[in-house]
This record gives C-alpha cells, sequence and structure tokens, in this order.
C-alpha cells in the first residue's frame, strides 16, 4: 500500500491574465510526515495549495490523491475535501458562524453526523486546540490568535487525513505562534501528515521532515531541512538566508571549536546543549 496521501505531476498553473503561478510541479505528499512549503511571497506557494484542495483546476497536469487521478465532479471533491483540510492564513477569511461551538460543528453537520457525533467531534477539536473554554465565545470577539486556534478546530472536526496550513504563525506574536506549532507537532505524533506553507526559514528548519523549496512557480529543492537549508548557492538562489543556528553551528565547526562529526543541531536548546558539553567549546568561553 502506498505511503503518499497526495501528488502532483507536471502541474501548471496559468491565470486568465496571463500571469504564470506553476511551471511543471511535481511532489509527493508522504503520510505522518511534518513537510513545511517554503518559499518567499509570490513563489506560487498559496496557488499551489488551492490546486492540492482543489480549489483551482490546473491549466495542465494532474493531481492523484491516494494513488487515483482527481475528478472533478462532486463525489470527488467532497471526498478529497472531507480528507484533506486546509487551514486559511487569514482566518477572517475562513470563520462565518457566531459562536464557537456553531462554527466547529458545521463541517461535521454538513457531513451528516448524528447530533451525538458532532459534539463529540466538536469536543475533541476544541480539547486538541486547546481552546474548549471559548466553545461559547462570539467569534467577533476573539483574540487573532484565538480566531486561528478556531480555524483549525473547525478544521480538525472533520477528521482531516492531511492537514494543509498557509502561514499558520503569520502576524502571531512569539508565545501564539510556538503554541500554533506545539498543536501540529502534536497532532502528527497522533499520527496526522501536516503541510505547513511558509517563508519563515527559522520556522522551517526546527519543525520539518522535509523541505520543499520554492521560487517562481518551480520546485527548485527538496529534502532534509538539515541538507536543503545548509547549501548557500541555493538559498541566495531563492532569495532566502541560512538558518541562524544552522549558521551559528556551521561558523564554530569552521573555527575549530565544535568538531566536525557532531550531529547537526535543529534548536536553540540542542546548539546550546553541543557547545556547553564540548571541551574545546569550553576553553574559549
Amino acid at each position: 500500500m502506498s505511503d503518499i496521501i497526495l501528488e502532483t505531476h507536471n502541474l501548471h498553473c496559468q491565470y486568465p491574465d496571463g500571469t504564470v503561478a506553476l511551471q511543471g510541479i511535481s511532489i509527493a505528499i508522504k503520510k505522518d510526515k511534518k513537510i513545511a512549503l517554503l518559499g518567499t511571497n509570490g513563489a506560487g506557494k498559496s496557488t499551489l495549495l488551492l490546486h492540492l484542495i482543489a480549489l483551482l483546476k490546473p491549466t495542465c497536469g494532474n493531481i492523484l490523491f491516494k494513488g487515483k487521478e482527481l475528478q472533478y465532479n462532486r463525489s470527488s471533491l467532497a471526498t478529497l475535501r472531507s480528507q484533506v483540510g486546509l487551514v486559511f492564513q487569514d482566518p477572517d477569511s475562513q470563520l462565518f458562524a457566531p459562536s464557537v461551538r456553531q462554527e466547529v460543528s458545521f463541517g461535521p453537520i454538513n457531513l451528516g453526523l448524528s447530533e451525538k457525533q458532532v459534539a463529540e467531534r466538536v469536543f475533541r477539536s476544541l480539547e486538541l486546540s486547546g481552546i474548549p473554554h471559548l466553545a461559547d465565545k462570539p467569534v467577533h470577539f476573539l483574540s487573532y490568535g484565538q480566531k486561528k486556534l478556531v480555524s483549525i478546530a473547525s478544521v480538525l472536526a472533520m477528521n482531516p487525513e492531511l492537514l494543509i496550513l498557509d502561514e499558520p504563525t503569520a502576524s502571531l506574536d512569539p508565545q501564539n505562534a510556538m503554541e500554533i506549532m506545539n498543536l501540529l507537532n502534536t497532532l502528527n505524533q497522533k499520527g496526522m501528515t501536516v503541510l505547513l506553507v511558509t517563508h519563515n526559514v527559522e520556522e522551517a528548519y526546527g519543525w520539518a521532515d522535509e523541505i520543499i523549496l520554492m521560487n517562481n512557480g518551480l520546485i527548485t529543492g527538496q529534502g532534509t531541512p538539515e541538507n536543503i537549508l545548509s547549501q548557500d548557492e541555493l538559498l541566495a538562489g531563492n532569495h532566502l538566508t541560512k538558518p541562524l543556528i544552522l549558521d551559528i553551528f556551521n561558523s564554530l565547526q569552521l573555527a575549530g571549536h565544535l568538531p566536525e562529526n557532531l550531529p547537526v543541531p535543529r534548536t536553540r536548546e540542542a546548539l546550546m546543549a553541543l557547545i556547553q558539553n564540548n571541551t574545546p567549546v569550553k576553553r574559549i568561553i
């Protein structure tokens, strides 16, 4: 049985005004992974997302969902969208119900679930998102960070196999951003595949299992964060900079303060542990 949920083959998109947004995109999204689609503004990331959820139809190329070519009929699209959930960047463009409970209930109700099943899904989604205390709050009274969590909870209520998020930490303060990233880690640990779209190199480096690099409607790199984000020329060509943690680590190695055979740190804590536990570094502090 294939471990690929969604894949695209030679996907092209040209908008009616002539703008070319995608130029032959071929990617595979594997189960149980944390994947970061990374690129600057205008790279084509959001356009690709709209194709993955079939809100846009490609100019040419095709999309396979669990090994079968996606058909753009009501039945096929309903199946796709019941298993692949998209959280938009701006929660105000996604949220519409008067209260949080009504918002999170909307998807399960449309699936035709019983009142008990809907209530169970709403409870579970709010618990996972850490916002059960907001269940009866009016949506328009919530902070921006709370709205972000409600928008995620409303998608989780559909029990998606693949969760796609477009810039989920954009415009959030560090504490709220950390809450979102911790939630995505928890969801992945529970078996959900998560595709995060971002232009934040630091965020992608510390979180993802796999990086898909995108620029000018093209896939320009794909691999582990340590591999992709350590290539200076590749980053420069995509108008990105090396993650600070990786940059410091590489600089310490080049200066001879850290041995060459150490594991590459992905977090600040891992980097500090390497520094503290290496004798050469202790001598220079």
